[in-house]
């Protein structure tokens, strides 16, 4: 049934993307700017990576509260959650897990060096205070470094208003399972600067993370607080400085297993992490400069373990000092250049006894060239020598080019390598270190084309992922011999009916294999997300999703069900500054998971209201 509904939805989101007519067409639009795709920021129609924007009206329009939800809406991307809001949450891009990719909050790399698998925990992040959601996809150490194999995502948090002047938001929160959220935010901008502020709160008793439905009772609560700064000022015209900062405090109940019997009442995690950037940018005749330096870290305890686990502490910290310069060779060319210092230091422990610590380094110089051979083309080739303190040296390089054969009309291609170190948990740590392992080393492809109709958008693209030697988890960590593949199309499409009414569809089609032949766990062949964005009347609007997924494995062989879910959002103007809204999760109550053994939400209500002036 989910899989006749998932082909039924992918055809008709085909359809609508190629069978509108190409009347009142309009120029695309060349303002959108990304800062990930390249070493300095481009126009998003000239560059040749695949690259996904969100901005804070489109988060909005999700109806969602948390972070890997929002970005599971997107084509080639999904998700994993192991019960409420604050349990482990999880998102893939194009088949591959969080350990392939960065994750930075306003300009900071906020991955844990000493996660299981050095990934970036999504656990508790929420998205009141977000502004700006990009991801970009495909494989991008040349420009990003180590562990870059799917791509990169960049989180921006707190508004800023585009002229002189300033912006206040506040919002709260209240809903099913006595959730409660309180938001802040609050943005500058001045002659020479800018600055944005942001506070968060949420509360929530939550339910049971092992499945209620198999006898679990016991509920799993939650609560964070969430802090961040940007801030940025010219000192003269050729001279800024500029800082940034993330704070994350949280405290989650939890279940160690899902299924019958998973119930835990005495499991809760405490973590905490941070991260500081300051920047300094100047000008010397022709070259601009960037230096930078960075710190994060993160603490996460769970002090009631059971008494077999080894370690109930873990500590990752990073340190880097980046440089990065640019000049204009022509007004068609120009070359950005740079070196970087990054250390990492890991630890996991009992309280006064320390069970394994460590550090590695990695220095690297890279490169990018960016031409326009034609007024029509971009071009750009990036390349990165790193050094890592365990494994020696590494190259790698991307190559990219957008064509715009006319104004409604972008074609893109790439081709990248990358690789992966092992992460200290794989190699040393208390759950089935392999002390062996070697890096993973990955190749990725994509071809895309992005068409204007008129009011509707359409994208449509194909994407491959080769990883040779995959670190797998078979009772311990192990390498995968050969390579492994992970290759599918995405479709997507953006109908503007009306200034009343916007319809949107994005369509995944993954096929993820080891060298073996085996599927890799939790990602399904088929997801799609839909939305309906539509002004009831003047002051009243609904925002309306759809999510569905088909059947995946997940580990150890087992099966979870295909599912379809319905989010929805009203939002009311109280007066032009403050507004009104009832967000309803799970909107028929379907009973589902995306992990086997552990729930979803119930139907459950929010309400909620916002001011802005």
């Amino acid at each position: 049934m989910q899989d006749t509904l998932l082909r039924l939805c992918a055809s008709t989101a085909l359809v609508g993307a190629l069978a509108f007519p190409a009347g009142a067409q309009q120029i695309i639009n060349l303002e959108e700017v990304t800062f990930s795709a390249s070493l300095v920021p481009v126009e998003s129609d000239r560059t040749g990576v695949s690259v996904l924007i969100l901005e804070r009206s489109d988060i909005e329009r999700t109806s969602e509260l948390q972070i890997n939800a929002i970005l599971a809406r997107l084509p080639g991307v999904t998700m994993t959650q192991r019960g409420p809001v604050g349990t482990s949450g999880n998102i893939r891009i194009r088949g591959v897990d969080e350990r392939y990719f960065p994750v930075f909050i306003n300009g900071i790399n906020m991955s844990d060096p000493s996660e299981l698998q050095g990934q970036f925990s999504f656990s508790g992040l929420t998205s009141s205070a977000m502004s700006r959601l990009e991801i970009l996809k495909g494989s991008q150490s040349a420009l990003f470094g180590a562990n870059a194999i799917a791509g990169v995502v960049n989180l921006t948090m707190g508004e800023i208003p585009e002229e002189i002047g300033s912006l206040t938001t506040l919002g709260a929160e209240f809903g099913s399972f006595n959730t409660r959220r309180l938001s802040l935010s609050f943005g500058q901008r001045f002659e020479r600067g800018e600055i944005a502020l942001t506070a968060e709160r949420v509360l929530s008793d939550g339910f049971s993370a092992a499945e209620e439905n198999d006898g679990n009772t016991e509920a799993d609560g939650f609560r964070t607080t969430i802090l961040s700064l940007r801030a940025r000022h010219e000192l003269t015209d050729a001279v800024a400085i500029g800082a940034s900062a993330f704070y994350q405090d949280s405290y989650n109940e939890f279940d160690a297993s899902g299924g019958p019997g998973g119930d835990d009442p005495d499991r809760f995690g405490l973590s905490e992490r941070y991260g500081v950037r300051g920047f300094v940018e100047f000008s010397t005749g022709a070259v601009d400069h960037e230096i930078s330096v960075e710190r994060s870290e993160t603490r996460r305890s769970d002090p009631n373990a059971p008494a077999f686990f080894t370690t109930t502490d873990f500590k990752g910290r990073r340190t880097s000092l980046s440089y990065k310069g640019g000049v204009e060779i022509s007004p068609q060319s120009a070359v950005s250049f740079g070196a970087q210092y990054i250390r990492e230091n890991y630890a996991a422990f009992r309280p006064c006894r320390e069970r394994f610590s460590g550090s590695v380094t990695r220095r690297s110089v890279f490169g990018e060239y960016r031409v326009a051979p034609r007024e029509t083309v971009d071009v750009s080739l990036s390349a990165r020598y790193e050094r890592d303190s365990r494994f020696g040296g590494k190259a790698t390089g991307r190559a990219a080019l957008a064509w715009r054969p006319d104004q409604f009309t972008v074609v893109r291609a790439s081709a990248a390598t990358g690789f992966r170190a092992p992460s200290a948990n794989e190699l040393f740590g208390p759950f089935g270190a392999n002390p062996d392992l070697d890096p993973e080393t990955s190749r990725s492809f994509d071809l895309g084309i992005e068409r204007r109709f008129g009011a509707l958008t359409a994208e449509a693209g194909v994407f491959r992922t080769d990883i040779t030697d995959l670190i797998g988890f078979d009772g311990g960590y192990v390498q995968v011999p050969g390579r492994s593949r992970l290759q599918g199309v995405e479709l997507s499409a953006r109908y503007e009916i009306s200034d009343a009414l916007t319809l949107t569809s994005a369509f995944t089609y993954t096929d993820s294999r080891t060298a073996a032949g085996d599927p890799v766990g939790n990602v399904p062949k088929r997801d799609f997300a839909a939305g309906v964005d539509w002004e009831i009347f003047e002051g009243l609007r609904n925002s309306t999703t759809l999510a569905a997924s088909s059947r995946r494995f997940g580990f150890g062989g087992s099966s979870i069900q295909g599912f379809a879910v319905v989010n929805t959002t009203f939002r009311y103007d109280l007066t032009e500054q403050a507004e009104l809204s009832l967000r309803i999760e799970n909107l028929f109550d379907r009973q589902y998971q995306t992990v086997a053994g552990f729930g979803t939400s119930d139907r459950a209500f929010y309400l909620g209201v916002a001011s802005r002036f």
